[in-house]
């Protein structure tokens, strides 16, 4: 009776799965890509990235590469090619976006896209500590007519300028002085207090004042945990000398006893 039981359930747990597994849709095969962006990039300098597309054609006979970008004078060249590494063709596009038509008919197997163009300034709005501002150096899409799209791969940046690298750096050097001495149980309130204005100028793109904030911040932590040690090592050293006149207080004491005792043994002789 119970085998009948479990076996029915088991029936009816295997066609919901089936039924749930007809009923939902399949995820769509994208292209495979191989590419990488800068982890940073310096405002005004250029970026020269190439991205290798693979499986064109596991979903769809024909679809549309799509790509975008945050970076500006932007050329992108796609170029396809067939099993045997002969280049089919070429096309060049200009602006922070390009659509490709591919198709499997022109014996396509492998499309490379490379991208050339100048990391855009960066408007204050934009600038930020935690986290980190961010342009896309590249993204792609597959795209089919109607409208339907299925993002590829998205590529990511930080742009910077020297004056906010310098003030990043900062901040991240207070950041670990205020760590080291909060581990050793010193307040470093002030100094916590300093580097959040640090990071609010940051955000604000007001660098040079960022700079000096984080600078104080490091040295109000750095001066609370000198000031904790040499207050540990007085305590220390008070420690040692009370230590020290306790021995000569007991030393003292037992010769003292010694010669009570000696004089006396002497007074019964």
């Amino acid at each position: 009776m119970n085998s009948n039981r479990s076996s029915r359930a088991f029936v009816a747990v295997l066609g919901l799965v089936l039924l749930v597994a007809a009923v939902a849709p399949a995820a769509a095969a994208v292209p495979s890509i191989d590419g990488s962006a800068p982890d940073t990039a310096e405002v005004g300098t250029t970026v020269d990235q190439t991205y290798e597309l693979t499986d064109l054609f596991t979903e769809y006979n024909e679809w549309t590469l799509a790509g975008e970008t945050d970076l500006s004078e932007v050329t992108w060249t796609v170029t396809t090619y067939d099993n045997t590494g002969q280049q089919i063709a070429q096309e060049t596009y200009t602006g922070q976006a390009f659509e490709h038509a591919l198709v499997a008919s022109d014996g396509a197997v492998r499309a490379t896209v490379r991208l050339q163009a100048t990391v855009t300034e960066v408007s204050d709005s934009l600038w930020s500590y935690d986290p980190p501002q961010q342009y896309t150096v590249a993204e792609f899409a597959q795209t089919q007519q109607g409208g339907s799209s299925t993002t590829i791969s998205e590529y990511l940046t930080r742009p910077y300028t020297q004056e906010s690298n310098e003030a990043r750096s900062a901040i991240n050097d207070a950041q670990a002085a205020i760590q080291d001495a909060e581990s050793e149980g010193v307040d470093v309130s002030d100094a916590q207090s300093t580097l959040d204005n640090a990071v609010s100028a940051y955000d604000n793109a007001n660098f040079p004042n960022a700079l000096d904030l984080a600078e104080q911040a490091e040295e109000n932590a750095e001066s609370s945990l000198e000031a904790a040690e040499s207050s540990e090592q007085t305590t220390q050293y008070l420690m040692y000398g009370v230590a020290a006149l306790v021995v000569v207080l007991l030393a003292a004491g037992g010769y003292l006893l010694y010669r009570r005792n000696q004089g006396s043994q002497d007074k019964l002789a």
